[in-house]
């Protein structure tokens, strides 16, 4: 299969399971970059062949994607890194994160997603389930799974979104997988009209999803932390600064 302009994050390799063994919680240091990192409302090339538009490594300050769909501006600290910035994807790595990670399962990271549905449990990439495409349907499909363990979830507003936000990780004992892939996971969301992904909850990661209503969508903010959710609260902080065109 040709790479997609994003990610389907299967299950983790055995190396990147003892990789995540040794984690600690704190977030890493990150590796010398050889792009320099962008000023803010500098143009620069992206360093991702499949990211669009991208920054790339970003110094401290205030941005505004060029392709994204609902047109977002967002503030950053030292550290971070935009890999994608298409229509329907985009992305935010932490200081320490790697696009290889995050097709790994590995890496902590934002994603914003403009438009997604509940994925096919059976793993069918073009497959909907019958799970309505609004916000307190999608949260309460996944709080009822018998594969994932929930919590923290409630309703919030994203710069005046209305929606649902709920903390997922996959249950101990869960063995279920999906025949194509390895590994027990559970298929969390797909995107439908300009987003492209799909994306499962895998051993290791803790997601908080945050979903809202976005014109007839569901706009999904993805925050995953490869550390068990030590950094969510962080990372949060920063997609409060979000603020979304209408």
């Amino acid at each position: 299969m040709a790479p997609r302009p994003s990610r389907r994050r299967a299950a983790l390799s055995v190396a990147a399971l003892l990789a995540l063994v040794g984690c600690s919680n704190d977030v890493p240091v990150a590796a010398p970059r050889t792009t320099p990192p962008a000023a803010a409302g500098t143009p620069v090339a992206c360093p991702n062949p499949h990211g669009g538009v991208c920054r790339g490594p970003l110094g401290p300050g205030t941005y505004t994607t060029g392709s994204f769909t609902p047109t977002l501006t967002y503030t950053v600290p030292t550290g971070w890194d935009n890999e994608e910035d298409l229509p329907g994807n985009f992305l935010l790595l932490p200081p320490g994160g790697s696009l290889s990670g995050v097709d790994a399962g590995s890496s902590d990271y934002i994603g914003v997603y403009s438009s997604v549905r509940v994925a096919d449990p059976d793993c069918a990439p073009t497959q909907l389930t019958d799970v309505a495409a609004t916000p307190a349907d999608m949260a309460a499909y996944f709080t009822a799974h018998a594969g994932l363990a929930t919590t923290n979830r409630r309703d919030v507003t994203v710069d005046g979104r209305p929606g649902v936000a709920v903390d997922i990780s996959l249950k101990k004992g869960w063995t279920t997988g999906c025949d194509a892939l390895s590994g027990p996971l559970v298929p969390m969301i797909i995107g439908v009209g300009l987003s492209e992904l799909e994306h499962a909850v895998i051993p290791g990661l803790t997601v908080r999803l945050l979903l809202v209503e976005d014109h007839g969508s569901v706009l999904a903010i993805e925050i995953d932390d490869a550390s068990g959710g030590a950094h969510l609260d962080t990372y949060e902080a920063l997609v409060e600064t979000f603020d979304f065109a209408d």
